[in-house]
């Protein structure tokens, strides 16, 4: 019986042995991935976040609540899904030291004739709100060719038409929106906000101020949109006077603009409830802005 329970022990020993050897090949193997997919890999507490950026390999490792950049190239996989993290508590309003976070939600048309991850700016947090701006001028068109009121324009009736229908598909991404009961879902700062600091911005209208100026996607290129030095003019919701707007120039000081001009850039903006938002992957940063990788259905 001795004999026995000792063969038994050298048995599980051995047998646990090859398990670990099996493992260890197993981690040997190169990680085998497509564009676009993700990749996950847990040890312990210990997240391996395996993302394709612009066709790159691109690994990180979550430890002790933040991701650090990782050359990983083997690995062991499992579903996405599997991974319960949140990084919302790491959301934050704009600040001097740090500057902007940047996260991706809803889709829309812009480089390459499909939708893609609009790409959006936290200017401000509030009560678990924030309020984001898209980092690129989306769209190119006239205010509206009779007023220049926001809430009869033909922008406030495309944003928060063609636009918001197209942007956030499901009924989970709409309910993350908060909507304004004048202004609407998806809106254009006003003066205000383009001269607040604590949204970045210079409290001066003739500052040439960089957070203010914008770029425009190919998709508002397409439809007309100006540039000078690669950067284009985009409209306001505060009137100018009885034919115009106030608008950002290029060179991001703040001016006017008729209502009726075709080559002024539309840049949205939104209220996001992160009460009912989960963002599980991302740096916060432009090159690796905090995301949803489960996306809501």
């Amino acid at each position: 019986m001795i004999y026995s329970i000792k063969r038994l022990r050298m048995l599980a020993l051995l047998m646990g042995l090859l398990y670990l050897f099996s493992y260890a090949c197993a981690f040997a193997q190169p990680l085998t991935i497509t564009n676009n997919s993700d990749c996950v890999i847990i040890a312990g507490n210990t997240y391996y976040i395996n993302r394709i950026v612009n066709e790159t390999n691109i690994f990180f490792i979550y430890i002790n609540n933040q991701y650090q950049e990782l050359p990983v190239s083997q690995a062991e996989t499992i579903d996405v899904p599997n991974r319960e993290l949140n990084f919302n508590q790491s959301i934050r309003s704009w600040n001097k030291k740090d500057g902007y976070q940047y996260l991706l939600f809803g889709s829309f048309p812009q480089d390459n004739g499909y939708d893609e991850p609009i790409l959006w700016r936290v200017l401000y947090m509030r009560n678990n709100r924030i309020l984001l701006l898209s980092e690129f001028i989306l769209n190119t068109m006239p205010f509206d060719s009779y007023t220049n009121k926001w809430t009869a324009s033909n922008a406030n009736a495309w944003l928060n038409g063609d636009f918001y229908n197209t942007a956030f598909k499901t009924t989970i991404e709409r309910n993350c929106i908060i909507p304004d009961r004048e202004a609407g879902s998806v809106i254009l700062l006003t003066k205000s906000d383009l001269l607040n600091g604590d949204f970045g911005f210079s409290t001066s209208s003739a500052t040439k101020d960089s957070n203010r100026r914008a770029s425009g996607t190919f998709y508002a290129l397409n439809h007309g949109l100006w540039t000078k030095n690669q950067c284009g003019a985009y409209y306001s919701r505060t009137t100018s006077n009885s034919t115009s707007l106030v608008m950002v120039r290029s060179t991001g000081d703040i001016g006017s603009a008729r209502i009726t001009r075709d080559n002024v850039g539309i840049r949205p903006a939104i209220w996001l409830d992160l009460d009912k938002a989960t963002f599980d992957f991302g740096l916060g940063t432009k090159e690796v802005p905090f995301q949803q990788v489960v996306q809501p259905y």
